[in-house]
């Protein structure tokens, strides 16, 4: 019989645990053979054994404190079936025991202090659970203001006016002009990239488009901007325009565009035929097109002008049977731009200054073909019929409608 030196209960010799406390009774004999270095030597290879299974019996934190869990709930009579893992630790120091019986050693883990290994092992385990989670929120603050182009709040303030030294320029032809935005002020850390237009492009003559300044832009070492103003308007000015409305053409422009007309035809009758004469061109009045979607870049279809002139068609050398015909001659006119420094140009659409359409003359026994019309609803339909889908078609100077 031997004594627990702890509650001092009577226990069996050979007992591992007390029934009345639950202490661990773990005897390791350990002697020295001076005689023996070969048993010398695998006693020490044994110590080396129980001292790494004690390290693991450490580490292992999540079977260790279920079965302290489990012995909390079931009594002390259970522990045998619950720690295995010191079964097997006893199992091989008996075996020491039978090798070497000389020098004694005494190795006793309780339970009071394995359960407290198992919290300062717990307790480093959620201390480096929370480091792990403030350096990682801190990083994403870090993160977050590197994507933010502000500079720190900490330093100076300085009152800046953005606009001074910002020029806005537009160019293009309207209504198709664009802005450009060029900062050139004494600020060296203001740069073009800190402005934006509400409109970039499409912009016509006389239409304003706010220019808004974006502090983040701003890349200071030495202060922090404070702007005085963050926005600005600005007049679409300076450009050249497509004429959008016959009432915009000058006056002298619009006398410019009939003599043109008028010139034309006279050359026409002159140089195609020897057997009609043609008396003086007469202004009949005008068709004005304006394009129904501005936003279009495609050649030619901003605008276009009909004049249409009309005269009287007689025969000559001989053709005496053909009674006085009037034809109506088309002339069209595109691309009418008013430059920005007061210029007015245009093209014509005629080949070789010829009016547009084909109509049929008949003198006797013989047909005579001309550029032109005999039916003003015919040179209506065939000149207009096709642009009235694109075209905003507007008459003037008391000519008939086109619908």
């Amino acid at each position: 019989m031997k004594q627990c030196e702890k509650c001092g209960a009577s226990l069996e010799d050979n007992a591992k645990f007390c029934s009345n406390c639950g202490n661990s009774f773990i005897t390791e004999i350990l002697s020295s053979n001076d005689n023996s270095n070969n048993q010398a030597a695998q006693t020490q290879n044994n110590n080396e054994n129980i001292n790494n299974q004690v390290a693991q019996a450490q580490n292992d934190n999540n079977n260790y404190v279920s079965q302290v869990q489990n012995i909390n709930d079931i009594g002390y009579n259970n522990q045998s079936n619950n720690f295995q893992v010191q079964d097997k630790n006893l199992n091989n120091m008996n075996n020491m025991n039978n090798m070497n019986n000389q020098g004694p050693k005494q190795l006793s883990i309780s339970k009071k202090n394995l359960t407290l290994i198992l919290a300062v092992a717990g307790g480093l385990l959620l201390l480096g659970i929370i480091i792990f989670a403030v350096f990682s929120k801190s990083d994403s603050k870090d993160k977050d203001k590197d994507d933010d182009y502000r500079v720190s709040s900490s330093k100076e303030e300085k009152e800046v006016d953005p606009f001074d030294g910002l020029e806005v320029k537009f160019s293009g032809t309207s209504p198709n002009a664009r802005v450009d935005i060029d900062y050139r002020g004494d600020e060296k850390d203001i740069n073009s990239y800190a402005f934006k237009a509400n409109k970039e492009e499409n912009i016509k003559v006389g239409e304003e488009i706010t220019v808004t300044f974006d502090e983040k832009h701003v890349y200071s070492s030495d202060y922090e901007i404070k702007p005085t103003e963050t926005e600005k308007k600005f007049k679409c000015e300076k450009v050249d325009k497509y004429v959008s409305d016959v009432s915009e053409i000058p006056k002298d422009a619009m006398d410019k565009l009939k003599k043109d007309v008028e010139t034309k035809i006279d050359v026409y009758f002159s140089t195609n035929s020897d057997n009609f004469k043609s008396d003086t061109a007469v202004y009949e009045g005008s068709y004005f097109l304006y394009t129904k979607d501005e936003s279009s870049r495609s050649y030619n279809d901003k605008n276009g002008i009909y004049l249409i002139y009309s005269s009287n068609l007689t025969a000559d050398k001989g053709y005496k049977k053909i009674e006085s015909t009037k034809i109506y001659h088309p002339y069209y006119i595109e691309d009418i731009i008013l430059k920005a420094d007061g210029s007015f140009t245009y093209e014509f659409n005629a080949y070789n200054g010829t009016p547009k359409g084909n109509c049929e003359v008949q003198a006797g026994d013989y047909s005579f073909h001309f550029s032109g019309y005999t039916d003003f609803d015919k040179m209506c339909l065939e000149q207009l019929g096709d642009k009235k889908d694109k075209f905003t078609i507007k008459a003037n100077d008391g000519i008939k409608e086109y619908k």
